[in-house]
């Protein structure tokens, strides 16, 4: 028997990707159910267009990073296998509103205040004034990477990030950490290389700094390769 029912059945596939589904289960379910029955050739095992349903799905869901469909060999119920992308931060934008941002770059999804809250990711305020699509790149990879990597390298010295800027003067990151009055200047031109660069700098600096009893007011600046600025 060569028929398939529009009704597949629907799996989640990565590690802990069921908590990164942006959305009930059931609405992707109910979206692959209707693409399914969009077309009478789907309903076949030898016409069912498999490539043109995914695409569809992945245009429909940009919080995918992959979605593929397979047709059983005994059966008649299509399974469509549902691949989160991977989400790294969200983008305050200061003119387009709350996006996850995966950590390709690309901005998952739209988000409300509440679901803000909810997500245990950090928050990176951007300033630059650029328009924020659903599906499209919200960041370069090395940017993410970039802030990834100097949250980490903080947390790994018990150090809290409370606020991150990207301003729209330059392309620098800001960033202000617990129980100081300062920013610390982060140069995103920089590879990831020198991202540990200066992060090591400014801890060498704060370090420093903390044992003569000096508290910069303003900011420590690390963008320069081999040099250090405070204010």
């Amino acid at each position: 028997e060569l028929g398939l029912t529009n009704q597949p059945k629907v799996f989640v596939i990565g590690q802990n990707a069921r908590a990164q589904l942006v959305q009930p289960l059931s609405t992707y379910r109910k979206a692959a159910s209707k693409l399914l029955a969009g077309s009478q050739g789907n309903g076949n095992k030898l016409t069912i267009n498999t490539t043109a349903v995914a695409e569809r799905m992945q245009q429909e869901f940009p919080e995918m990073a992959n979605v593929s469909i397979t047709v059983p060999l005994f059966g008649h119920t299509p399974n469509v296998y549902l691949e989160p992308a991977t989400p790294a931060l969200i983008l305050d934008s200061q003119v387009s509103g709350n996006f996850l941002v995966a950590s390709s770059g690309k901005a998952i999804s739209m988000l409300s205040s509440g679901q803000v809250s909810t997500l245990k990711l950090p928050v990176v305020v951007d300033q630059t004034g650029l328009q924020i699509h659903a599906s499209n790149s919200a960041l370069a990879q090395s940017d993410v990477s970039f802030i990834q990597q100097i949250i980490d390298q903080l947390q790994a010295k018990r150090i809290s990030v409370t606020s991150m800027v990207l301003p729209g003067s330059s392309r620098e990151l800001n960033v202000h950490i617990g129980g100081e009055p300062y920013i610390i200047k982060f140069n995103l031109e920089a590879d990831s290389s020198d991202a540990k660069q200066q992060i090591g700098t400014f801890l060498a600096t704060w370090s420093y700094l903390r044992a003569r009893g000096v508290t910069p007011s303003q900011y420590i600046d690390v963008r320069v390769p081999g040099r250090v600025y405070y204010k």
